[in-house]
């Protein structure tokens, strides 16, 4: 049976590291090969979804408007060097509208809230990231220091949410209106003080559809690993 208009919905996938081979002691969890990712993108590609901004399905959400297709969003954190050397030349054959969310304290060093430091890997400078956003890639921010924001006082997260998004703003010389908690770690304060920032919206990396989200500011998203064959990530993306 043929879906009614109403019944489509929105699915965020959430990458984090795309590369070649996974580094030393490397979370798998947070790394897809890029063999794995092409096959994920073709398949988006001559699938009928269809691959929108993360900022367009706000307005959706915003405006009651429902899809007409099955979407996906493709959104990226952290911003490492994977991104620009893997990631954006696929996105860009694809012509895939994308976000990558980036940690604006620690653009051109390296991933230090990883845990084994030989799985360390290098993040993108300022030069890339304005490459990136010149290539129609969305920039929102994912704080200053990836630092967990419950752990942290209010003042103290006031400059984790407020300086990078400013920060970011005078590097891609545009406004930035989304925004990722680090380690998908928020409560309602946070929340609160991410949507007084004047964020639009802000992911998770709790699972689900967007369109069911509570608000715009706990959109959920799949998270695709280094385990997903292709049967797995179409099972992710939730909307078959």
């Amino acid at each position: 049976m043929t879906k009614s208009k109403s019944e489509f919905g929105i699915s965020i996938l959430l990458y984090h590291q795309v590369g070649s081979i996974p580094p030393e002691n490397c979370n798998l969890d947070c790394f897809c090969s890029i063999e794995q990712f092409i096959a994920q993108m073709n398949y988006l590609k001559n699938a009928s979804y269809e691959v929108i901004s993360l900022s367009e399905a706000c307005k959706l959400r915003l405006g009651n408007v429902k899809p007409i297709r099955p979407s996906v969003i493709l959104t990226f954190d952290d911003g490492d060097i994977g991104f620009h050397d893997f990631v954006l030349p696929v996105l860009q054959e694809m012509c895939f509208p994308s976000v990558l969310f980036a940690v604006s304290g620690k653009l051109g060093q390296q991933t230090e809230w990883v845990k084994a430091p030989k799985a360390r890997v290098p993040i993108m400078t300022e030069s890339q990231l304005r490459v990136a956003h010149a290539a129609k890639v969305e920039i929102g921010s994912h704080s200053v220091s990836h630092r967990k924001l419950t752990n942290l006082c209010r003042e103290d997260v006031l400059r984790e949410v407020y300086d990078s998004k400013s920060y970011l703003e005078d590097v891609i010389g545009e406004e930035v209106t989304s925004f990722s908690y680090p380690h998908g770690d928020f409560d309602r304060e946070i929340i609160d003080l991410v949507s007084a920032a004047g964020y639009k919206c802000s992911v998770t990396c709790v699972p689900g559809l967007a369109n069911k989200a509570v608000s715009n500011f706990e959109l959920p998203r799949n998270y695709i690993t280094y385990h997903d064959d292709l049967d797995h990530f179409i099972g992710k993306i939730g909307l078959t």
